[in-house]
């Protein structure tokens, strides 16, 4: 019974040392509005945990301007799952962020990801499934497994843009990836179709098709697809 909408909503700033794991279940949304900082442990968040957001909720996990998410432990990991959008803010009106030294995985089964704020930082590997993703880090940008949907996704970083040892790299629609400088990037293994709508590197340029089965396909909607490259660019 009950008529609330099931949400939580982090309003003052929480954070805890030792290796344990802080798990979050809303059966709605889920609102970060003050830092949430595991020392040595692991955070698990679920947005829609019952399951029945389709019908009586959204189902998202939204932080507010100025709130960040850290997990400083390199051994330890950030899962968020949620049946709607995750999202990091609004950009030009307030950005909160993530900061993770370990592993991180996003999932959003009805909804997109969209972490474009620039103070996000994701310096171990990165798994997102998506109807869209837009993901903007600092430093090396280590792909593991990504599954898009029709709307794709753009890939931003100021160091490189790589994949992990095990990667998966998947997307009904089209992809970009950008990095400045003299960085690169190597993405060697896409499994089945993919179509890039831009590329734009200072550094070497890798994109690969790990089945052997797939097309990829260079279509942008303005401009060029493949930009200032230097010539150890290749396609594969």
């Amino acid at each position: 019974g009950g008529t609330e909408q099931g949400d939580i909503t982090i309003s003052n700033s929480v954070q805890w040392f030792g290796a344990n794991t802080l798990t979050l279940e809303a059966d709605d949304d889920i609102f970060i509005n003050a830092n949430i900082r595991a020392v040595d442990g692991s955070l698990v968040m679920t947005a829609d945990y019952n399951d029945d957001a389709a019908s009586v909720g959204t189902g998202q996990i939204l932080i507010s301007s100025g709130a960040e998410v850290i997990i400083d432990n390199a051994a330890a990991s950030l899962t968020a799952t949620a049946y709607g959008n995750i999202d990091d803010g609004i950009a030009g009106s307030g950005e909160g962020a993530f900061r993770v030294n370990g592993t991180s995985s996003f999932t959003s089964t009805n909804g997109n990801v969209l972490l474009d704020s620039a103070t996000n930082n994701f310096n171990g590997s990165i798994s997102v499934s998506a109807g869209v993703l837009d993901l903007f880090g600092q430093g090396t940008l280590t792909l593991k497994t990504i599954s898009l949907g029709s709307g794709g996704g753009t890939f931003e970083t100021n160091g490189s843009i790589t994949q992990d040892a095990t990667p998966a790299f998947a997307s009904t629609g089209k992809v970009s990836f950008t990095v400045p400088g003299s960085n690169s990037i190597n993405i060697p293994k896409i499994d089945g179709d993919l179509t890039i709508a831009g590329a734009t590197a200072g550094g070497s340029i890798t994109l690969g098709n790990v089945t052997n089965t797939g097309v990829l396909t260079f279509d942008s909607n303005t401009g060029s697809v493949i930009n200032g490259v230097s010539p150890a660019t290749s396609v594969a």
